[in-house]
């Protein structure tokens, strides 16, 4: 089984005061997860910090942009995906994001759950 891995890519809102922000930042990422999501591979894996401040923004941005790969894909949460939200709150985005659900069939993209018993925590525990 090949594993293709990444951490801390901290995708992150656009700040409109800084000319040519926008296209750099998304040419960066386009480009960066293009790389990552064509490398051959079972599962693609990100360990954590896929965004910045944890915005609910930069989570479904940074989806609609993994969500064009026809890839398994698991995001381990990480400090900088929890900073502007609680666990409880990350888990209603998961829900509500545009990737499916983890019980999707193998070749969808995952997101983990706690509890599923694959080896990866995920949200971890929500009380």
């Amino acid at each position: 089984m090949k594993l293709a891995v990444m951490g801390d890519l901290h995708y992150h809102e656009i700040d409109e005061a800084i000319p040519g922000w926008a296209e750099a930042r998304n040419d960066f990422y386009q480009t960066f997860l293009k790389h990552f999501f064509t490398t051959e591979a079972d599962i693609h894996i990100s360990l954590g910090d896929l965004t910045n401040y944890g915005y609910a923004s930069e989570l479904n941005e940074v989806y609609g942009i993994v969500k064009q790969y026809d890839t398994t894909f698991y995001h381990a949460l990480g400090n900088h995906d929890l900073y502007a939200q609680t666990r409880k709150e990350s888990a209603r985005n998961f829900r509500t994001s545009p990737l499916p659900r983890c019980n999707y069939r193998a070749g969808g993209a995952r997101i983990p759950r706690y509890g599923q018993g694959d080896g990866f925590q995920g949200l971890g525990r929500l009380d």
